[in-house]
């Protein structure tokens, strides 16, 4: 039986251009990050119907002139958050003797506190182009009247919303 396929934004092309990713790079690594990294990251500020919107229109190759400018505002955050949601991965391997670090035959890994480097500085980048997303959309609203403005949609979590659902929760402790 045949996978089904989820139908995202973005495709290898515009990953390419927008990503910090080789271009020589096995696209087909990150890709399965794509529709969740537009999920946490791309929809809350687009909202459901644009969203949907955009999805159907990509899938049916009939996009109008507005949501084609849209989308060129889109593809730089999602290839981002692609590359942040996809890091984890790409430097460790999952297999059947356990998760590993990734090695090649000519040169070492990155270690775990350079890797938090580069998280956070892919979260910067990707913060940059999602507020930019915002006032894009903020300042052309008559072009996109599915589009609904939430004050409280785009809030700077700590991580990533998928880091957040899978943290601890803190104790409060009433210190008498």
């Amino acid at each position: 039986m045949a996978a089904v396929k989820e139908q995202i934004l973005i495709n290898k092309e515009y990953l390419k251009e927008y990503s910090q990713i080789p271009l020589n790079y096995n696209l087909d690594e990150v890709l399965p990050y794509a529709k969740v990294s537009e999920l946490l990251w791309i929809k809350p500020i687009l909202g459901e119907p644009l969203y949907d919107e955009l999805i159907e229109q990509v899938a049916s190759g009939d996009i109008t002139d507005a949501n084609s400018t849209l989308l060129l505002k889109v593809y730089p955050a999602e290839a981002i958050a692609i590359v942040y949601e996809a890091l984890p991965f790409i430097y460790s391997h999952i297999s059947e003797v356990g998760i590993t670090k990734g090695k090649s035959d000519n040169s070492d890994s990155i270690n775990l506190t350079e890797v938090d480097y580069l998280t956070k500085h892919l979260k910067a980048q990707l913060q940059a182009r999602l507020d930019d997303l915002i006032y894009f959309l903020k300042t052309h609203l008559e072009s996109y009247p599915l589009y609904e403005v939430q004050d409280d949609c785009c809030k700077k979590p700590e991580g990533s919303p998928f880091q957040q659902l899978y943290s601890p929760r803190k104790k409060k402790y009433n210190l008498k």
